[in-house]
C-alpha cells in the first residue's frame, strides 16, 4: 500500500504511482545504498563508491558540503549537477552510477557526503528521503615542496647546472 504524500493522507492500492500534490510519483526506492568508502584520497580529488541498494533504484542524487548536510530532496523536484541545496551543500551527482570522481576538493579539508536513492524522472521524481547513506572524508595535504623542487630542478637541467 502506498500513502498519498501531501497534505491530505490516503491510501492508495499497490500500485507503482503515489499521487502527491496532482502529480503522479514513481515509486518510491526500497533501499538506501550502503556502504560509502573513498580512494584516491588526493589534495585536489577523491574517489567515492557505494554498494546499491537490491533492487537497486534508478538513480542517486549525491550531495557534498564541508559541514553537515541537512538537506532533504523534494519529491517531484529535480537537481542538476552543481546546484546549490542550501547551507553550503551542493549536487555533485545526479544518476545511475555508484562511482563518483570528485574535483572540487580542497588540502586538508572535511567533507560531508548524503545519498539518496530515487526513482522516476521529472516530476514523477521519488526520493527515498528517509535514513540517506552519510559518511564524511578529510582530503590529502598538499605536499608543496615536491611541485617546486621538481620545478627548479627542471630550471637547473634546462640551464645546464648540475646539483
Amino acid at each position: 500500500m502506498q500513502i498519498l504524500k501531501s497534505t491530505f493522507r490516503y491510501v492508495l492500492s499497490a500500485a507503482a504511482l503515489v499521487l502527491c500534490s496532482g502529480a503522479l510519483l514513481a515509486q518510491e526506492p526500497a533501499a538506501q545504498p550502503t556502504n560509502m568508502i573513498f580512494a584516491q584520497i588526493r589534495a585536489y580529488s577523491v574517489v567515492t563508491s557505494f554498494q546499491v541498494p537490491n533492487p537497486a533504484a534508478a538513480g542517486y542524487l549525491i550531495i557534498k558540503s564541508t559541514a553537515p548536510i541537512t538537506f532533504t530532496p523534494v519529491d517531484g523536484t529535480t537537481y542538476q549537477k552543481g546546484q546549490g541545496v542550501g547551507n553550503g551543500a551542493k549536487v555533485m551527482y545526479v544518476g545511475g552510477n555508484n562511482i563518483l570522481s570528485v574535483r572540487e576538493i580542497l588540502e586538508s579539508t572535511t567533507y560531508y557526503f548524503k545519498v539518496f536513492a530515487y526513482n522516476g524522472s521529472g516530476a514523477q521524481i521519488n526520493y527515498k528521503q528517509d535514513n540517506p547513506l552519510s559518511a564524511t572524508v578529510t582530503s590529502a595535504a598538499m605536499n608543496a615542496g615536491t611541485y617546486y623542487d621538481i620545478l627548479l630542478s627542471l630550471i637547473h637541467i634546462s640551464q645546464g647546472i648540475v646539483r
